[in-house]
Protein backbone atom coordinates (compact mmCIF):
# COMPACT_ATOMS: atom_id res chain seq x y z
CA UNK A 1 0.00 0.00 0.00
CA UNK A 2 2.75 2.48 0.93
CA UNK A 3 4.69 1.75 -2.25
CA UNK A 4 1.55 2.38 -4.34
CA UNK A 5 0.89 5.65 -2.51
CA UNK A 6 4.49 6.71 -3.00
CA UNK A 7 4.40 5.98 -6.74
CA UNK A 8 1.16 7.94 -7.20
CA UNK A 9 2.52 10.95 -5.35
CA UNK A 10 5.77 10.86 -7.35
CA UNK A 11 3.80 11.08 -10.58
CA UNK A 12 1.62 13.87 -9.17
CA UNK A 13 4.36 15.95 -7.53
CA UNK A 14 7.32 15.34 -9.83
CA UNK A 15 5.58 14.95 -13.21
CA UNK A 16 7.86 12.09 -14.23
CA UNK A 17 9.76 9.02 -13.18
CA UNK A 18 13.01 9.37 -11.24
CA UNK A 19 16.17 9.75 -13.31
CA UNK A 20 19.74 9.51 -12.09
CA UNK A 21 20.85 12.93 -11.00
CA UNK A 22 21.78 15.16 -8.11
CA UNK A 23 19.48 17.46 -6.24
CA UNK A 24 18.85 18.60 -2.68
CA UNK A 25 16.74 20.93 -0.63
CA UNK A 26 19.48 23.51 -0.37
CA UNK A 27 20.53 23.06 -4.01
CA UNK A 28 17.24 24.22 -5.51
CA UNK A 29 16.38 27.57 -3.90
CA UNK A 30 12.84 26.91 -5.15
CA UNK A 31 10.89 24.61 -7.46
CA UNK A 32 8.56 27.50 -8.36
CA UNK A 33 9.30 29.32 -11.63
CA UNK A 34 8.63 32.80 -10.26
CA UNK A 35 10.67 32.39 -7.09
CA UNK A 36 13.50 30.64 -8.94
CA UNK A 37 13.83 33.59 -11.32
CA UNK A 38 14.59 35.89 -8.38
CA UNK A 39 17.16 33.52 -6.84
CA UNK A 40 14.60 31.62 -4.77
CA UNK A 41 13.57 34.60 -2.61
CA UNK A 42 9.93 33.96 -1.65
CA UNK A 43 9.24 34.47 2.07
CA UNK A 44 7.75 37.96 1.64
CA UNK A 45 5.77 37.31 -1.57
CA UNK A 46 2.16 36.40 -2.35
CA UNK A 47 2.38 35.77 -6.09
CA UNK A 48 2.70 31.96 -6.34
CA UNK A 49 1.27 28.72 -4.97
CA UNK A 50 4.61 27.46 -3.66
CA UNK A 51 4.33 30.06 -0.89
CA UNK A 52 2.04 27.57 0.90
CA UNK A 53 5.20 25.48 1.35
CA UNK A 54 7.71 28.31 1.87
CA UNK A 55 5.66 30.65 4.10
CA UNK A 56 1.93 29.78 4.28
CA UNK A 57 0.97 33.24 5.52
CA UNK A 58 1.41 34.55 1.96
CA UNK A 59 -1.29 32.35 0.40
CA UNK A 60 -4.09 34.89 0.96
CA UNK A 61 -2.47 37.45 -1.33
CA UNK A 62 -2.82 35.22 -4.40
CA UNK A 63 -6.53 36.00 -4.85
CA UNK A 64 -6.35 39.66 -5.90
CA UNK A 65 -4.98 41.69 -8.83
CA UNK A 66 -7.10 40.10 -11.54
CA UNK A 67 -9.81 42.66 -12.42
CA UNK A 68 -11.35 42.03 -8.98
CA UNK A 69 -11.04 39.71 -6.02
CA UNK A 70 -11.25 36.03 -6.94
CA UNK A 71 -12.14 33.07 -4.74
CA UNK A 72 -10.06 30.30 -6.32
CA UNK A 73 -6.45 29.87 -7.33
CA UNK A 74 -4.43 27.08 -8.97
CA UNK A 75 -0.69 27.01 -9.65
CA UNK A 76 1.65 24.38 -11.10
CA UNK A 77 5.39 24.34 -11.77
CA UNK A 78 7.55 21.84 -13.61
CA UNK A 79 11.34 21.75 -13.22
CA UNK A 80 13.78 20.07 -15.58
CA UNK A 81 17.17 19.46 -13.97
CA UNK A 82 20.21 18.75 -16.17
CA UNK A 83 23.19 17.76 -13.98
CA UNK A 84 26.88 17.45 -14.73
CA UNK A 85 28.90 15.41 -12.20
CA UNK A 86 32.50 14.21 -12.44
CA UNK A 87 34.48 11.96 -10.07
CA UNK A 88 38.07 10.78 -9.91
CA UNK A 89 40.20 8.66 -7.56
CA UNK A 90 43.27 6.36 -7.95
CA UNK A 91 41.14 3.74 -9.75
CA UNK A 92 39.04 6.22 -11.80
CA UNK A 93 40.27 9.11 -13.91
CA UNK A 94 37.61 11.81 -14.50
CA UNK A 95 34.52 9.62 -14.74
CA UNK A 96 31.21 11.34 -15.53
CA UNK A 97 28.02 10.22 -13.86
CA UNK A 98 25.03 9.10 -15.96
CA UNK A 99 23.81 12.67 -16.19
CA UNK A 100 20.21 11.97 -17.17
CA UNK A 101 17.65 14.80 -16.83
CA UNK A 102 15.37 14.74 -13.84
CA UNK A 103 11.86 16.15 -13.24
CA UNK A 104 10.64 17.93 -10.11
CA UNK A 105 7.58 20.05 -9.51
CA UNK A 106 4.86 21.57 -7.35
CA UNK A 107 1.07 21.86 -7.46
CA UNK A 108 -1.17 24.11 -5.35
CA UNK A 109 -4.89 24.86 -5.18
CA UNK A 110 -6.38 27.53 -2.94
CA UNK A 111 -9.76 28.98 -1.98
CA UNK A 112 -10.57 32.24 -0.23
CA UNK A 113 -13.41 31.38 2.18
CA UNK A 114 -13.68 34.90 3.63
CA UNK A 115 -12.13 38.30 3.01
CA UNK A 116 -9.46 37.55 5.59
CA UNK A 117 -9.06 33.74 5.35
CA UNK A 118 -7.77 31.42 2.62
CA UNK A 119 -7.29 27.66 2.59
CA UNK A 120 -4.87 25.78 0.39
CA UNK A 121 -3.65 22.30 -0.51
CA UNK A 122 -0.42 21.39 -2.25
CA UNK A 123 1.95 18.58 -3.20
CA UNK A 124 5.65 19.49 -3.39
CA UNK A 125 8.97 17.75 -4.06
CA UNK A 126 11.43 20.16 -2.41
CA UNK A 127 14.36 17.90 -1.57
CA UNK A 128 16.39 14.85 -2.39
CA UNK A 129 19.71 13.42 -3.51
CA UNK A 130 20.93 10.94 -6.05
CA UNK A 131 23.49 9.82 -8.62
CA UNK A 132 24.43 6.88 -10.83
CA UNK A 133 28.05 6.01 -11.57
CA UNK A 134 29.89 3.19 -13.35
CA UNK A 135 33.25 3.05 -11.56
CA UNK A 136 36.14 0.73 -10.90
CA UNK A 137 35.75 -0.60 -7.38
CA UNK A 138 38.42 -0.32 -4.68
CA UNK A 139 41.32 -2.79 -4.54
CA UNK A 140 40.39 -6.11 -2.96
CA UNK A 141 37.27 -8.29 -3.24
CA UNK A 142 35.21 -5.39 -4.68
CA UNK A 143 37.68 -4.54 -7.47
CA UNK A 144 36.44 -4.33 -11.04
CA UNK A 145 33.52 -2.54 -12.71
CA UNK A 146 30.87 -1.53 -10.16
CA UNK A 147 27.58 0.37 -10.19
CA UNK A 148 27.25 3.08 -7.51
CA UNK A 149 23.62 4.20 -7.43
CA UNK A 150 21.58 6.31 -5.02
CA UNK A 151 18.18 7.96 -5.03
CA UNK A 152 16.49 9.87 -2.21
CA UNK A 153 13.27 11.88 -2.27
CA UNK A 154 11.26 14.03 0.09
CA UNK A 155 7.65 14.82 -0.85
CA UNK A 156 5.35 16.99 1.28
CA UNK A 157 1.54 16.83 1.03
CA UNK A 158 0.28 19.99 2.75
CA UNK A 159 -3.09 21.48 3.65
CA UNK A 160 -2.66 25.03 4.96
CA UNK A 161 -4.34 28.25 6.05
CA UNK A 162 -3.54 31.96 5.64
CA UNK A 163 -5.22 34.59 7.85
CA UNK A 164 -5.25 38.41 7.80
CA UNK A 165 -4.76 39.08 11.50
CA UNK A 166 -4.57 42.90 11.21
CA UNK A 167 -4.39 45.45 8.41
CA UNK A 168 -0.63 44.89 8.29
CA UNK A 169 -0.11 41.33 9.54
CA UNK A 170 -0.78 37.99 7.88
CA UNK A 171 -0.12 34.70 9.63
CA UNK A 172 -0.34 31.16 8.32
CA UNK A 173 0.50 27.51 8.88
CA UNK A 174 0.52 24.18 7.11
CA UNK A 175 0.27 20.68 8.57
CA UNK A 176 0.56 17.51 6.54
CA UNK A 177 2.49 14.36 5.76
CA UNK A 178 6.02 14.01 4.44
CA UNK A 179 7.05 10.94 2.45
CA UNK A 180 10.66 9.77 2.22
CA UNK A 181 12.01 7.19 -0.23
CA UNK A 182 15.63 5.99 -0.29
CA UNK A 183 17.45 3.59 -2.64
CA UNK A 184 21.14 2.61 -2.49
CA UNK A 185 23.00 0.07 -4.61
CA UNK A 186 26.70 -0.69 -4.90
CA UNK A 187 29.90 -1.50 -2.98
CA UNK A 188 29.75 -0.71 0.73
CA UNK A 189 32.06 -1.25 3.71
CA UNK A 190 30.32 -1.76 7.05
CA UNK A 191 31.21 0.99 9.56
CA UNK A 192 29.90 -0.53 12.81
CA UNK A 193 31.07 -3.28 15.14
CA UNK A 194 31.45 -6.22 15.07
CA UNK A 195 31.75 -6.23 11.25
CA UNK A 196 33.65 -2.94 10.78
CA UNK A 197 35.46 -2.89 7.43
CA UNK A 198 33.64 -5.91 5.99
CA UNK A 199 33.23 -5.41 2.20
CA UNK A 200 29.71 -5.94 0.89
CA UNK A 201 27.58 -5.34 -2.17
CA UNK A 202 24.45 -3.56 -0.93
CA UNK A 203 21.05 -3.15 -2.60
CA UNK A 204 18.28 -1.55 -0.50
CA UNK A 205 14.97 0.27 -0.91
CA UNK A 206 12.92 1.90 1.85
CA UNK A 207 9.92 4.21 2.27
CA UNK A 208 8.51 6.03 5.29
CA UNK A 209 6.19 8.83 6.37
CA UNK A 210 6.39 11.56 8.99
CA UNK A 211 4.43 14.53 10.27
CA UNK A 212 5.51 17.86 8.78
CA UNK A 213 4.45 21.43 9.47
CA UNK A 214 5.49 25.04 9.01
CA UNK A 215 4.31 28.43 10.20
CA UNK A 216 5.14 32.00 9.29
CA UNK A 217 4.06 35.61 9.02
CA UNK A 218 4.24 38.57 6.65
CA UNK A 219 4.19 42.12 8.03
CA UNK A 220 3.60 45.28 6.00
CA UNK A 221 6.15 47.46 7.77
CA UNK A 222 5.69 50.34 5.28
CA UNK A 223 3.86 50.93 2.02
CA UNK A 224 6.89 49.68 0.12
CA UNK A 225 8.32 47.14 2.60
CA UNK A 226 7.14 43.66 3.62
CA UNK A 227 9.00 41.72 6.32
CA UNK A 228 8.55 37.97 6.67
CA UNK A 229 9.71 34.96 8.67
CA UNK A 230 8.94 31.25 8.74
CA UNK A 231 9.78 28.05 10.65
CA UNK A 232 9.91 24.63 8.95
CA UNK A 233 9.72 21.56 11.18
CA UNK A 234 12.20 18.72 11.21
CA UNK A 235 10.96 15.55 9.48
CA UNK A 236 12.14 12.37 11.21
CA UNK A 237 11.51 9.11 9.34
CA UNK A 238 11.84 5.44 10.10
CA UNK A 239 11.76 4.03 6.59
CA UNK A 240 10.78 0.39 6.15
CA UNK A 241 11.93 -1.73 3.27
CA UNK A 242 14.14 -4.58 2.17
CA UNK A 243 17.78 -5.13 1.35
CA UNK A 244 20.07 -7.66 -0.27
CA UNK A 245 23.63 -7.95 0.99
CA UNK A 246 26.39 -9.92 -0.71
CA UNK A 247 29.62 -10.63 1.22
CA UNK A 248 32.54 -12.28 -0.60
CA UNK A 249 32.98 -15.78 0.78
CA UNK A 250 29.57 -15.87 2.52
CA UNK A 251 27.16 -15.45 -0.40
CA UNK A 252 23.94 -13.44 -0.66
CA UNK A 253 21.17 -12.80 1.86
CA UNK A 254 17.93 -10.83 1.87
CA UNK A 255 16.93 -8.78 4.93
CA UNK A 256 14.00 -6.83 6.24
CA UNK A 257 15.36 -3.40 7.07
CA UNK A 258 14.58 -0.06 8.69
CA UNK A 259 16.40 3.20 8.03
CA UNK A 260 16.43 6.19 10.38
CA UNK A 261 16.79 9.39 8.37
CA UNK A 262 16.04 13.03 9.16
CA UNK A 263 15.39 16.07 6.99
CA UNK A 264 16.41 19.28 8.79
CA UNK A 265 14.40 21.96 10.51
CA UNK A 266 14.99 25.48 9.27
CA UNK A 267 14.33 29.03 10.40
CA UNK A 268 14.38 31.95 8.00
CA UNK A 269 13.42 35.53 7.37
CA UNK A 270 13.32 37.94 4.49
CA UNK A 271 11.93 41.10 2.98
CA UNK A 272 10.42 42.51 -0.19
CA UNK A 273 11.23 46.18 -0.86
CA UNK A 274 9.59 48.21 -3.64
CA UNK A 275 12.35 50.45 -4.97
CA UNK A 276 9.78 51.92 -7.36
CA UNK A 277 6.15 51.04 -8.16
CA UNK A 278 7.33 48.62 -10.85
CA UNK A 279 10.60 47.38 -9.30
CA UNK A 280 11.08 45.10 -6.28
CA UNK A 281 14.14 43.88 -4.41
CA UNK A 282 13.97 40.74 -2.26
CA UNK A 283 16.23 38.88 0.16
CA UNK A 284 15.74 35.64 2.13
CA UNK A 285 18.14 34.16 4.69
CA UNK A 286 17.52 30.59 5.92
CA UNK A 287 19.32 28.55 8.59
CA UNK A 288 19.18 24.77 8.06
CA UNK A 289 20.07 22.38 10.91
CA UNK A 290 21.93 19.70 8.98
CA UNK A 291 24.15 18.89 12.00
CA UNK A 292 21.24 17.01 13.59
CA UNK A 293 19.56 15.78 10.44
CA UNK A 294 22.65 14.42 8.70
CA UNK A 295 24.92 13.47 11.59
CA UNK A 296 24.41 9.82 10.69
CA UNK A 297 21.99 7.45 8.98
CA UNK A 298 20.98 4.45 11.09
CA UNK A 299 20.30 1.07 9.47
CA UNK A 300 18.85 -2.08 11.02
CA UNK A 301 18.85 -5.40 9.13
CA UNK A 302 16.69 -8.28 10.46
CA UNK A 303 15.68 -11.84 9.58
CA UNK A 304 18.39 -12.89 7.10
CA UNK A 305 17.24 -15.37 4.48
CA UNK A 306 20.68 -17.03 4.42
CA UNK A 307 21.41 -19.04 7.62
CA UNK A 308 25.16 -18.53 7.11
CA UNK A 309 24.67 -14.79 7.68
CA UNK A 310 22.66 -15.45 10.85
CA UNK A 311 25.37 -17.79 12.20
CA UNK A 312 28.12 -15.22 11.52
CA UNK A 313 26.39 -11.90 12.39
CA UNK A 314 23.27 -12.94 14.31
CA UNK A 315 19.60 -12.28 13.53
CA UNK A 316 19.99 -8.48 13.69
CA UNK A 317 22.73 -6.28 12.21
CA UNK A 318 22.87 -2.60 13.20
CA UNK A 319 24.84 -0.18 11.05
CA UNK A 320 25.53 3.54 11.38
CA UNK A 321 26.55 5.46 8.26
CA UNK A 322 28.39 8.57 9.51
CA UNK A 323 27.96 11.92 7.75
CA UNK A 324 28.73 14.62 10.35
CA UNK A 325 27.29 17.44 8.23
CA UNK A 326 27.35 21.02 9.53
CA UNK A 327 24.53 23.55 9.78
CA UNK A 328 24.26 25.82 6.77
CA UNK A 329 23.06 29.30 5.86
CA UNK A 330 21.21 29.79 2.57
CA UNK A 331 20.98 33.32 1.13
CA UNK A 332 18.61 34.09 -1.75
CA UNK A 333 18.51 37.53 -3.40
CA UNK A 334 16.57 38.78 -6.39
CA UNK A 335 15.36 41.78 -8.34
CA UNK A 336 12.24 41.93 -10.49
CA UNK A 337 10.98 44.62 -12.88
CA UNK A 338 7.55 45.03 -14.42
CA UNK A 339 8.41 46.01 -18.00
CA UNK A 340 4.70 46.41 -18.85
CA UNK A 341 1.38 45.77 -17.04
CA UNK A 342 1.46 42.19 -18.33
CA UNK A 343 5.18 41.34 -18.28
CA UNK A 344 7.81 40.96 -15.55
CA UNK A 345 11.50 40.06 -15.76
CA UNK A 346 13.68 38.77 -12.89
CA UNK A 347 17.29 38.08 -12.00
CA UNK A 348 18.65 36.41 -8.87
CA UNK A 349 21.53 34.85 -7.00
CA UNK A 350 21.65 32.24 -4.23
CA UNK A 351 24.43 31.05 -1.95
CA UNK A 352 24.57 27.99 0.30
CA UNK A 353 27.31 27.68 2.90
CA UNK A 354 28.88 24.24 2.82
CA UNK A 355 27.19 21.68 5.07
CA UNK A 356 29.10 18.67 3.73
CA UNK A 357 32.23 17.29 5.42
CA UNK A 358 34.79 16.10 2.88
CA UNK A 359 35.92 13.12 4.99
CA UNK A 360 32.46 11.50 4.73
CA UNK A 361 31.66 12.49 1.13
CA UNK A 362 30.79 9.63 -1.22
CA UNK A 363 29.33 9.18 -4.68
CA UNK A 364 26.13 7.98 -2.96
CA UNK A 365 25.54 11.39 -1.32
CA UNK A 366 27.07 13.96 -3.69
CA UNK A 367 28.06 17.39 -2.45
CA UNK A 368 25.60 20.27 -2.14
CA UNK A 369 25.94 23.03 -4.71
CA UNK A 370 27.04 26.45 -3.45
CA UNK A 371 26.24 29.15 -6.03
CA UNK A 372 23.10 29.76 -8.10
CA UNK A 373 22.52 32.35 -10.85
CA UNK A 374 19.06 32.73 -12.32
CA UNK A 375 16.75 34.75 -14.53
CA UNK A 376 13.01 34.62 -15.13
CA UNK A 377 10.07 35.99 -17.09
CA UNK A 378 6.29 36.22 -16.51
CA UNK A 379 3.56 36.92 -19.06
CA UNK A 380 -0.02 37.63 -17.95
CA UNK A 381 -3.17 37.28 -20.01
CA UNK A 382 -6.62 37.74 -18.45
CA UNK A 383 -6.43 35.76 -15.18
CA UNK A 384 -3.68 33.42 -16.41
CA UNK A 385 0.04 33.79 -15.72
CA UNK A 386 2.80 31.91 -17.56
CA UNK A 387 6.24 31.73 -15.98
CA UNK A 388 9.68 30.76 -17.27
CA UNK A 389 13.03 30.68 -15.43
CA UNK A 390 16.56 29.37 -15.93
CA UNK A 391 19.18 28.68 -13.28
CA UNK A 392 22.84 27.65 -13.38
CA UNK A 393 24.37 26.24 -10.19
CA UNK A 394 27.78 24.90 -9.23
CA UNK A 395 30.24 24.40 -6.39
CA UNK A 396 34.04 24.35 -6.30
CA UNK A 397 35.56 20.90 -6.73
CA UNK A 398 35.61 18.97 -3.46
CA UNK A 399 38.88 17.14 -2.71
CA UNK A 400 38.77 14.22 -0.28
CA UNK A 401 42.03 13.27 1.38
CA UNK A 402 41.71 10.34 3.78
CA UNK A 403 38.11 9.20 4.00
CA UNK A 404 36.87 8.55 7.54
CA UNK A 405 34.56 5.82 6.24
CA UNK A 406 35.55 2.21 6.74
CA UNK A 407 37.34 0.61 3.79
CA UNK A 408 38.83 3.83 2.43
CA UNK A 409 36.88 3.50 -0.83
CA UNK A 410 36.70 7.28 -1.42
CA UNK A 411 40.12 8.33 -0.17
CA UNK A 412 42.26 10.59 -2.41
CA UNK A 413 39.32 11.48 -4.64
CA UNK A 414 37.66 14.60 -6.05
CA UNK A 415 34.07 15.40 -6.97
CA UNK A 416 32.88 18.20 -9.28
CA UNK A 417 29.22 19.19 -9.57
CA UNK A 418 27.20 21.67 -11.59
CA UNK A 419 23.66 21.77 -12.97
CA UNK A 420 21.34 23.60 -15.34
CA UNK A 421 17.68 24.08 -14.35
CA UNK A 422 14.69 24.98 -16.53
CA UNK A 423 11.47 26.07 -14.78
CA UNK A 424 8.02 26.27 -16.39
CA UNK A 425 4.90 27.37 -14.54
CA UNK A 426 1.31 28.48 -14.98
CA UNK A 427 -1.36 29.79 -12.61
CA UNK A 428 -4.97 30.94 -12.84
CA UNK A 429 -7.34 32.91 -10.62
CA UNK A 430 -11.05 32.25 -11.00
Amino acid sequence: MMRSLFNCLCLFAIFGLPGRTIYAESIAPSVDAKAAGRGGANFAFSDNGYILHDNPSGLLGNFGSCSNQRKHFVDASLVGLFPDLQYSDPQNSKVNASNDPFGMGAFTVGRRIADDVALGFGVYSPAGFGARWNLEGPPGPLAGPQLYKSLGMLIRVLPGISFQATDRLRIGANLGVAISHIELEGPYFINSLPLTGTPTSLDLQSTGTALTWATGFQYQAADNLILAARYQSQNRFQNNGNARIAIPGLGLSSYDMTMDIVWPRSVGGGFQYAIAPNRRLALDVDWQQWSTAKNEIGLRFEDPSNPVFQNVAGPVVRESFPLQWKDSIVVKAGLEQDVSPNRTVRIGYGYNSDAVVSQTTTTYLPTILSHYFSGGYTWRRFCWEYNLAYQYSFRPTMHIGTSSLAGGDFSNSSLSTQAHWLFLGASKKF
